[in-house]
């Protein structure tokens, strides 16, 4: 079967371009022919043409279709993908792809692919072109660029009853006007009054106010409104006495209790730089702050010239392992409890049979050399 080469594309003789799909449409319903136009391009290599089938009444029901993307190719690729959008806007199910010639087959199945998916974005017709400027990887490899209308409406018309069809949906569908007694309307008003006057003095920004206001489903519990707020508000945007700090809640104390913790600090000579890695390790293991600061200032008593991290910290994990074994009642460790040398051995290699057997090869013994 012979081919030959029509506007620009090889064909069979069977074959239609999209072009010529479209005048015969126009001829079929008795419309004026379509006429390309040169458009913006990306650049001075690039093409890209509005196709415009004109209306012999009204100039509002001009028909524009014109891709976003560039064609790298030729000048007539691009007027093969603007007939391509006006296909779909015409003739959406026409099964085109029995006559049109390859790439532009591949393209019309894509295309009717896209019509049967929901668009999230009905404003953009999506279709599939001919490789652009920013996809020569894409042309390389024979996959099918995906195309978007660079309008939304094809016509003025389109545009302008979609217009109404809006002011109609806005004017049914009017909010339903609430009227109350001045009872109420006082009610209301103190309520929310009180939510202001209540949550403005703790810090909270006029925003989170107006938006507890417009969400919290109970706003006559202070509770609800606070849990609220806490639970919704970035905990950086937070007031100072509801702002997590780290990874805990600190509890903010005053009065006796805050001058015990300086009092406690200073006499341990609590060091924020030296002393906050190892008291932070220690509270997230359970100790109490109270208990670190008191086991700092036994460390400091007993090297007192000591400014160097790693022996204070050690003397402080050391002092409360100490408190921790006489609050439980824990006989210290000596050198051998009283054993001897074979009990001691066989009590190794039981442990190290368990050791085994948790971490199989990747427990090994090593024997160290006499440290003395």
């Amino acid at each position: 079967m012979t081919q030959q080469i029509r506007q620009g594309v090889l064909c069979k003789e069977w074959q239609r371009t999209p072009m010529q799909l479209l005048q015969e449409y126009c001829r079929s319903v008795k419309r004026q022919p379509a006429h390309y136009h040169n458009a913006h391009s990306d650049s001075e290599h690039t093409f890209r043409v509005r196709c415009v089938l004109s209306d012999a009444k009204s100039k509002d029901k001009d028909l524009i279709f014109c891709p976003t993307q560039s064609v790298d190719t030729t000048l007539d690729d691009a007027k093969h993908c603007a007939a391509l959008l006006a296909l779909l806007h015409l003739e959406p199910s026409r099964p085109h792809e029995r006559k049109l010639p390859d790439p532009y087959r591949e393209m019309w199945l894509v295309l009717q692919e896209e019509q049967k998916q929901p668009a999230f974005k009905p404003f953009k017709k999506s279709a599939a072109a001919a490789p652009d400027a920013s996809s020569d990887g894409d042309a390389a490899h024979g996959k099918v660029v995906v195309l978007t209308s660079d309008r939304a409406f094809a016509s003025k018309a389109e545009y302008t009853q979609s217009k109404r069809s809006r002011e109609n949906r806005d004017r049914a569908n009017i909010p339903v006007q609430v009227f109350m007694s001045q009872k109420a309307r006082d009610l209301v008003e103190s309520v929310l009054a009180d939510v202001d006057n209540s949550l403005d003095p703790m810090g909270f920004q006029p925003m989170h106010i107006q938006a507890v206001v417009d969400r919290c489903p109970d706003l006559t519990d202070d509770t609800s409104v606070l849990d609220w707020l806490c639970l919704n508000v970035p905990e950086d945007e937070l007031p100072k006495g509801f702002n997590p700090n780290g990874t805990q809640l600190e509890v903010v104390g005053y009065g006796v209790v805050a001058k015990a913790a300086k009092a406690l600090e200073a006499s341990a000579a609590y060091d924020p730089a030296l002393h906050d890695d190892v008291i932070d390790q220690l509270t997230a293991c359970g100790y109490s702050r109270g208990d670190c600061l008191r086991a700092l200032e036994l460390a400091n008593a007993a090297l007192p010239n000591a400014h160097i991290r790693r022996p204070v910290e050690h003397e402080i994990k050391l002092e409360l392992s100490r408190q921790l074994r006489r609050a439980l009642s824990v006989r210290e460790p000596d050198s051998a409890g009283g054993r001897s040398v074979e009990e001691l051995e066989e009590a190794l290699d039981e442990e190290l049979m368990v050791m085994e057997s948790i971490y199989d090869d990747k427990c090994t013994k090593t024997v160290l050399s006499n440290l003395n």
